[in-house]
C-alpha cells in the first residue's frame, strides 16, 4: 500500500508536469505561459528574479487545472450530476434554466477564488511574490476614529415644522401575475402563469392568487404597486420618496436583461408621470438589479447596462454630478433642493458577499468605502446633515464582513451629522443597533424597512417618515399596510396605518440612544415580544411560526437588533441558532467561502447580548 501511495503521488506530479508542458507550449487564446505578467510578479521591490522552479510550476499546473474546470464539459458533468437531485424538488425547466444562468457564474467564480495563481501560491507558500498583506480592521478603526469629535445631538423644537418622507423597498413586481394560480407551488415562486390552476379535480387545493396579491411565496402583481403609486402621491403628498431597490420578481432562474430593466423604467415612469417635474425621489439599486440575481462584474463592463440604463432613467431626479458617480460605480451623493441635508445612496452590489466577481477579491471594491468616507467628511466641514440610503443592514448574511466593519465604523465616526439610515432586503420590520468599535455606545441605528411585496408570505408595507425640518432628525413613523386577504374579499384597496413608532414602542422620538430599550422590553416582556414578532413579517404568518418552532428566538432576535455587524451576529448567536439560517441564506459562503479578516472578541459579544442604559451624556 505505501508503495501504491508513492506511485499514485509520482503520477499526480507527472500528470501536473505533462499539462504545465502543453500550457507552455500552447495556451488558450495563444497566450505563452508563464506570462510576462506573472514573471513580472515572481521580482522583488529590488528587481532581483527571484522565480524558481517550485513557484512556476504552481503557476503552471494552476493554470492548467483552470482551463479544466472551465471548461464546458465539466459544466456538462456538473448538469448531469445534478439535475436529478435538483429535479427531486422542483421542474426540469426550472432545474435547466438555474444551472445555465445562476451555478455557471457562482462555478467559475469559485475556481478564481480557490484556484487564482498569484493568491494560491503564495499561500501554499511556493511563491514569494507578490507580497499579499491582509488589511487590519483595528489599524481602519483606530485611524478613522482619532478624529472622532465628541457626540452630540441637535435640540429638537417642541412643535417643529415636519418634512414629510415615504420611504419603500423591495417591490418585486411579477407580470406574469395570475389570479386564480397557485399560491403554494413546486416552484420557489408562484401566483403565476405556470404555477397550475389552484382546483384540480382528485386532489387538494392550494391557496389561490388573489386580485390584490397573496399572502404566499408570490411577488406583487402590477396594478397593486400602480394603486400604491396613485394612493402615496395623490392622498398622502409627501416631500419627498426614497426607493430603496429590489424591483424584479423572484423568478431567477428564467431572468434576462428585459426582466431587471422593466419594473425599473415602469416604476420610474409610473411615478414621474404622477408626481411631476417637480415631485422628487431618491433611488436606489437593490441586490436583485444584478444579472443573475446578486451578480455584478465590477472587474469588467459586462454589466455597465445596468448603471447606464438606470442613470438615464433616473435623470429628472439626480443631477448631473450624481449621475456621473452612479454611472460610474452605482452611488451618489447631493444635497436635497434648498436644504443642508445630503443624500448619500450606495451600491449594495459592491459589498454583495453572494456576488460571485468579489470573491476573488472583496476589499473595498471600486473603493466605495474610501468615496463614503471623503463625502462624509466633505459634510461634515459643511455643517450638513446625512441621510444614508443603503439596500443592506451592516449585520446581514448578504453583506461582506469587512465591508460591513468599516461601514459601521464610518457611521461611528460621522454619528454627530448622520440622521437617518434606511435598508431594506430582508423583508423585515425591523431596526439594527450600531455602536463604537471604541467605547461600545450606541452610535446610531439602521432602519430596516418592509417590503411592498408579499414575498415571502407578508403583507405589503411602506413607511412615512416625520422629519424635523430644522435639523432633519427623524422624529416619529407611521408603517402603512395592505392587508391583503381583506382586500381580496372586499375586492377594494385600504392602505391602513399597522401603527405609529411612538404609539406602539412608548418612545418619544426615533433617537437612535433609545432603541437598546425596545430590546430590553422584549428581554422582561414575552407579551411585548410576540408582538414585535407579529410585526417582524409585516403581520403575515411567518413571525408566529419563528415563536413557535424556535426556541431559542429571543435570543437570536436580540443578537440580530444589537449586533453591529457580521463578525458579532456570528459570534452572538453560535452555531446551532445559525443552522436553519445559513443552508436558506446563503450564510454557508459567507461563513466558509469567503475571506476572513479577524472575529469579534468575547467582548464585544458580550456588550452584543447585554446591553446598559444610555449614558448621561446620550440623554442630555
Amino acid at each position: 500500500i505505501h508503495h501504491m501511495k508513492s506511485y499514485g503521488i509520482f503520477a499526480l506530479v507527472f500528470l501536473g508536469i505533462v499539462a504545465s508542458a502543453l500550457q507552455l507550449r500552447k495556451a488558450p487564446n495563444g497566450m505563452s505561459l508563464p506570462s510576462d505578467a506573472f514573471l513580472n510578479s515572481q521580482r522583488s521591490p529590488f528587481g532581483k528574479d527571484t522565480v524558481s522552479l517550485t513557484c512556476g510550476m504552481c503557476h503552471l499546473f494552476l493554470n492548467s487545472f483552470r482551463n479544466v474546470l472551465e471548461s464546458e464539459t465539466l459544466f456538462d458533468i456538473f448538469k448531469f450530476l445534478t439535475e436529478g437531485l435538483c429535479s427531486v424538488f422542483y421542474s426540469r425547466y426550472f432545474c435547466d434554466t438555474a444551472e445555465s444562468n445562476i451555478v455557471k457564474p457562482i462555478l467559475r467564480n469559485l475556481v478564481d477564488r480557490f484556484l487564482y495563481p498569484n493568491i494560491t501560491c503564495v499561500q501554499l507558500d511556493l511563491c514569494k511574490y507578490p507580497i499579499l498583506t491582509k488589511d487590519s480592521d483595528k489599524e481602519y478603526a483606530d485611524r478613522v476614529l482619532k478624529s472622532k469629535p465628541p457626540v452630540f445631538r441637535p435640540a429638537v423644537e417642541k412643535n417643529p415644522e415636519k418634512l414629510r418622507i415615504i420611504v419603500f423597498t423591495d417591490v418585486h413586481i411579477d407580470y406574469n401575475y395570475k389570479e386564480g394560480e397557485e399560491a403554494e407551488c413546486p416552484y420557489p415562486v408562484c401566483c403565476r402563469k405556470n404555477s397550475g390552476l389552484a382546483e384540480v379535480k382528485g386532489q387538494p387545493t392550494s391557496p389561490k392568487a388573489g386580485k390584490w396579491g397573496a399572502v404566499a411565496k408570490c411577488d406583487l402583481p402590477a396594478h397593486t404597486m400602480y394603486h400604491f403609486i396613485n394612493y402615496t402621491v395623490n392622498e398622502l403628498k409627501p416631500d419627498f420618496f426614497i426607493w430603496l431597490g429590489d424591483n424584479t420578481g423572484h423568478n431567477l432562474w428564467e431572468h434576462e436583461r428585459v426582466h431587471h430593466l422593466d419594473p425599473v423604467k415602469d416604476i420610474t415612469e409610473k411615478f414621474k408621470v404622477k408626481y411631476g417635474n417637480l415631485g422628487q425621489m431618491y433611488p436606489i439599486l437593490g441586490n436583485h438589479e444584478g444579472l443573475p440575481c446578486d451578480e455584478f462584474d465590477i472587474y469588467s463592463s459586462k454589466h455597465q447596462w445596468i448603471l447606464d440604463n438606470s442613470t438615464e432613467m433616473w435623470k429628472g431626479w439626480l443631477t448631473p454630478d450624481s449621475q456621473a458617480t452612479f454611472k460610474k460605480m452605482g452611488c451618489y451623493s447631493q444635497l436635497h433642493p434648498n436644504s443642508k441635508l445630503r443624500i448619500i445612496g450606495l451600491f449594495p452590489l459592491a459589498m454583495d458577499a453572494t456576488n460571485p466577481y468579489l470573491w476573488k477579491n472583496a476589499t473595498n471594491p471600486w473603493h466605495i468605502l474610501d468615496w463614503l468616507e471623503n463625502e462624509l467628511d466633505k459634510s461634515e466641514k459643511s455643517g450638513e446633515a446625512v441621510f444614508i440610503l443603503n439596500h443592506f443592514s451592516s449585520n446581514t448574511f448578504f453583506m461582506n464582513k469587512q465591508w460591513g466593519f468599516r461601514y459601521g465604523v464610518l457611521i461611528d465616526r460621522y454619528t454627530n451629522l448622520i440622521r437617518g439610515i434606511f435598508s431594506g432586503h430582508t423583508h423585515e420590520d425591523s431596526f439594527q443597533i450600531l455602536r463604537s468599535k471604541a467605547s461600545n455606545e450606541v452610535t446610531g441605528v439602521i432602519h430596516v424597512l418592509p417590503a411592498l411585496a408579499t414575498f415571502p408570505r407578508v403583507n405589503p408595507s411602506f413607511r412615512l417618515y416625520e422629519v424635523d425640518k430644522k435639523t432633519y432628525t427623524a422624529i416619529d413613523y407611521v408603517q402603512y399596510r395592505l392587508y391583503i386577504d381583506e382586500a381580496n374579499k372586499n375586492e377594494t384597496i385600504y392602505w391602513r396605518q399597522a401603527y405609529r413608532f411612538s404609539d406602539f414602542y412608548g418612545l418619544p422620538n426615533l433617537d437612535y440612544y433609545r432603541f437598546p430599550s425596545i430590546v430590553a422590553k422584549m428581554q422582561t416582556n414575552p407579551a411585548f415580544f410576540t408582538q414585535v414578532m407579529n410585526l417582524l413579517w409585516a403581520e403575515g404568518p411567518r413571525g408566529p411560526e419563528l415563536l413557535a418552532n424556535h426556541p431559542h428566538a429571543l435570543k437570536y432576535m436580540t443578537c440580530h437588533y444589537t449586533c453591529t455587524d457580521l463578525f458579532e451576529f456570528n459570534d452572538c448567536v453560535g452555531w446551532d441558532l445559525l443552522k436553519l439560517e445559513y443552508w436558506f441564506g446563503y450564510g454557508i459562503l459567507v461563513r466558509y467561502g469567503l475571506p476572513e479578516w479577524g472575529h469579534a472578541t468575547y467582548e464585544q459579544q458580550y456588550h452584543c447580548l447585554l446591553y446598559t442604559s444610555p449614558s448621561p451624556r446620550d440623554r442630555g
